[in-house]
């Protein structure tokens, strides 16, 4: 019964059915956000993962053939969606602790955890206003382009581009003020 509903709901949506994607959204947002909380521990990410590829479903319908169930192919894309995000999220933590890393001295101080880097990084972009926060998580951690994220926000291109100009300004600011702060980093 549940998968001939999905199904139904799947033709309508294929014929730009506005609500019977709404239907969807309803039906299995708190599952999919179930699932991404799963493997990631994180409702916050956990939300923005079931929304993304709820969003991303529709904006494919017309080219996406889901062999399986509606279910099982949202649920797979979840965990894939939600893997991605954590491998992102991992590059770009990596990256930002290596360059901070590299910049320590070779002193007993440069054996910080990653604990630390981490809670750095959290500091830093706790300093960004939202939005500028938003677009630079949509764009760093969720692999969204500039042009995406400003058809999602409902905001200009340009508008997208300033604010993540913005944000790399204030973080690269407050890296450089930890380190005359700390005197563990190099002030280039």
């Amino acid at each position: 019964m549940s998968q001939h509903v999905d199904e139904l709901l799947w033709e309508y949506i294929r014929q730009d059915d506005h609500k019977a994607f709404e239907v969807l959204f309803v039906r299995y947002y708190r599952e999919l956000t179930n699932t991404a909380f799963y493997y990631s521990s994180n409702s916050e990410e956990a939300e923005e993962v079931a929304a993304d590829v709820l969003h991303r479903l529709w904006q494919r319908r017309d080219a996406l053939e889901i062999g399986s169930s509606l279910k099982a192919y949202l649920k797979v894309a979840t965990r894939n969606a939600t893997f991605n995000m954590l491998r992102k999220k991992m590059l770009v933590m990596e990256e930002l602790t290596d360059n901070v890393a590299n910049d320590y001295s070779t002193a007993a101080d440069d054996r910080l955890a990653v604990k630390d880097i981490e809670d750095d990084i959290t500091k830093a972009l706790a300093q960004l206003t939202a939005r500028q926060r938003e677009i630079f998580r949509m764009y760093r951690f969720q692999d969204y382009d500039a042009a995406e994220i400003a058809q999602l926000l409902n905001l200009s291109e340009g508008t997208v581009n300033y604010q993540l100009h913005k944000a790399n300004k204030r973080l690269k600011e407050y890296f450089r003020v930890l380190s005359k702060k700390t005197g563990q980093l190099s002030t280039d």
